[in-house]
C-alpha cells in the first residue's frame, strides 16, 4: 500500500506537469454527475484516512512504534495523493490537444495509463484488506485498540465503500481523460474556429476568455 501510494503520488505530480501545458477548454462538456461524484467520494476517502491517522497519532498504549509510524505515513500520503489526484482529474477533464505536436506526442498519456492501473490495483487491495479485516480485526491493531473493534468496524462500513468507489470512479474518469484529451477531432475543430475568427477579425483568445 505504501509503495503504491508513493508511486501514484509521483505519477500524479509528473502528469500534472505535462497536462497543464495543454489547452484548458472552459466550455468543454463535462458530466456534472462525474464532478459531484468525485468530490463526494474524495471526502469519503479523506474520512477513511483521517480516522486511521487520528488513531495512529493519539493512541497511547500501543507499544510497537514502527507500525504506528508507518500507519501515520500511509495516512498522510493517502490524503495528499487523493487531494492531488482529484485536482488533477477535475483539471485534466477540460484539457484538450489542439496542436499537431500534442496530437503526435500525446504528452502525459502513458502516465495516465499507469495511474489508471495503479488505481485499479489500489482499489482491489483496499477491497481485499477490508473484506479480510471484517472478520479479522487483528489486521488493524492500532485502529481497533484506539476505537475498539466494534466502532472501527462501523467506521469501515461507512468510509471504506466511499474510498473504494473513489478509486473506481477515478479510474473511469482517467479512462475518459485518456480518450478525450488526446482526441484528434478537437485539433481540427480548433483549427476551423481559428480560421473563422481570423476571417471575421475577432481575437480568439479574447473569445475564449469569456
Amino acid at each position: 500500500k505504501l509503495v503504491l501510494l508513493i508511486v501514484s503520488l509521483l505519477i500524479v505530480c509528473i502528469s500534472f506537469f505535462y497536462t497543464t501545458k495543454l489547452y484548458y477548454d472552459r466550455q468543454a462538456h463535462i458530466d456534472v454527475f462525474d464532478q459531484i461524484l468525485i468530490l463526494v467520494t474524495t471526502f469519503g476517502d479523506f474520512a477513511y484516512s483521517f480516522f486511521g491517522l487520528f488513531a495512529s497519532i493519539f493512541i497511547e498504549s500501543y507499544r510497537i512504534q514502527l507500525p504506528r509510524f508507518i500507519e501515520i505515513v500511509i495516512a498522510l500520503l493517502s490524503i495528499l495523493q487523493t487531494f492531488l489526484q482529484s485536482g488533477f482529474i477535475l483539471d485534466t477533464l477540460r484539457r484538450r490537444s489542439i496542436t499537431k505536436s500534442e496530437i503526435r506526442t500525446k504528452p502525459g498519456r502513458e502516465l495516465i495509463t499507469a495511474l489508471l492501473l495503479i488505481n485499479l490495483v489500489y482499489d482491489l487491495a483496499i477491497w481485499m484488506h477490508d473484506s479480510l479485516s471484517a472478520n479479522k480485526v487483528k489486521l488493524n491493531p492500532i485502529q481497533t485498540e484506539y476505537y475498539n473493534s466494534r466502532t472501527w468496524s462501523l467506521i469501515q462500513a461507512f468510509t471504506s465503500p466511499l474510498s473504494i468507489l473513489y478509486r473506481f470512479h477515478s479510474s473511469v474518469c482517467l479512462a475518459d481523460i485518456w480518450q478525450e484529451v488526446y482526441y484528434e477531432k478537437f485539433y481540427y475543430l480548433h483549427e476551423k474556429e481559428l480560421f473563422i475568427f481570423e476571417n471575421i477579425n475577432i481575437d480568439y483568445d479574447e473569445y475564449c476568455s469569456f
